[in-house]
């Protein structure tokens, strides 16, 4: 009899082990799920932070975002400020490595919206404007083949007036800078105290 309960307790043993093993294997390798969780999340973070925007186009704006962190942003919007503001946000975000905007800015009455939105510039909506200056302007430093523009520090007002500060290596690279800041649109004036480095 014990030799009988003996055996029977061995078979079921031997059964469970694949169970074990298998349950194992199943969770060190959660990589579509896993994915998929983070993928959402992404998407999520963006669309609550487009939702908390006081632009209502920003809202409908259909945000993708693939395995490795890529976004890809689809819609309409009123003006192209709102498109900017899109894909600032989206690049802000948190797991974000890259940002395609397809967003459509919608047709001939853009430029009515913009004027509108020019002449009631709460202080949200001056943030928004101060914010994609200083993108811009950034991202137009960083196109440069001059490593030390990509370190120059860019701050906007709610007027549209930039600072720009730190160091470069030649005075040729200090008045780059202030042309390009001076070239993007929405910018009213330009202050620079950008310091040229001195080689002993």
């Amino acid at each position: 009899m014990k030799f009988k309960l003996a055996t029977t307790c061995f078979v079921i043993g031997t059964l469970l082990v694949p169970v074990a093993v298998l349950a194992a294997e199943g969770d060190t390798d959660r990589t579509h799920p896993m994915t998929f969780v983070k993928d959402s999340v992404i998407t999520a973070k963006i669309k609550a932070k487009l939702a908390e925007e006081k632009m209502s186009s920003l809202t409908h704006i259909k945000v993708d975002t693939d395995a490795k962190g890529a976004v890809v942003l689809r819609g309409k919007v009123k003006t192209q400020e709102e498109a900017d503001k899109a894909v600032s946000i989206a690049r802000e975000t948190e797991g974000v490595t890259s940002v395609k905007s397809s967003i459509r800015v919608k047709g001939t009455s853009a430029a009515t919206h913009a004027a509108a939105g020019d002449s009631d510039r709460s202080h949200p909506k001056a943030f928004v404007k101060d914010s994609v200056i200083t993108t811009k302007i950034k991202a137009k430093l960083a196109e440069e083949k001059l490593s030390s523009l990509a370190h120059i520090k860019v701050d906007t007002d709610a007027k549209g007036a930039v600072v720009l500060g730190g160091r470069v290596k030649t005075q040729e690279e200090a008045d780059k800078a202030a042309s390009i800041a001076r070239e993007t649109e929405g910018v009213t004036s330009v202050n620079s105290h950008i310091r040229v480095k001195k080689d002993d």
